[in-house]
């Protein structure tokens, strides 16, 4: 088992971030380049994540490494407001458990604290997935900001 956590600070109040997060659209935008999502189970994804669902997709990292199918499990961890959250309690062919969990807080005027925490679990290639994994969620947050500075338009 191994444990990651980044943490940045976007130039947008928690609102903007938290909508932004709710839409599918932007978890693509944020993961272009690093890793590809297919859906297969529902054919597509929803236009906003539910509350509470299980979505089955094939992934390509990279753009065109096939590295199998996962189930993103969209859950609404509990938190005290202002903050906000949401997690895939994730799994898949390569990854046995892929437990992500988005943090937002308030950072001040206009802006909020962004935490990604992730546990992973792929037997002997947890390390080599952990690696991984740490440059797919940096690549994350510096489109995240990239995004943010256009509004979280992600057309």
């Amino acid at each position: 088992m191994a444990r990651l956590e980044l943490t940045t600070t976007l130039p947008a109040p928690i609102t903007q971030v938290w909508e932004a997060l709710q839409r599918p659209a932007t978890l693509l935008w944020v993961s272009r380049g690093w890793l590809g999502f297919h859906p297969v189970d529902p054919p597509a994804l929803p236009a906003h994540w539910p509350e509470e669902g299980d979505f089955t997709v094939t992934l390509t990292a990279f753009g065109m490494i096939p590295i199998g199918r996962q189930v993103l499990g969209i859950r609404r961890p509990p938190v005290s407001p202002p903050r906000r959250a949401l997690r895939d309690n994730g799994h898949g062919t390569l990854v046995r458990v892929w437990d992500h969990v988005i943090d937002l807080e308030p950072a001040g005027p206009g802006a909020t604290r962004y935490t990604d925490r992730v546990r992973i679990e792929a037997g002997w290639l947890t390390p080599l997935v952990r690696l991984w994994a740490r440059g797919f969620y940096a690549h994350r947050q510096r489109r995240l900001h990239r995004l943010a500075g256009r509004g979280f338009d992600t057309g």
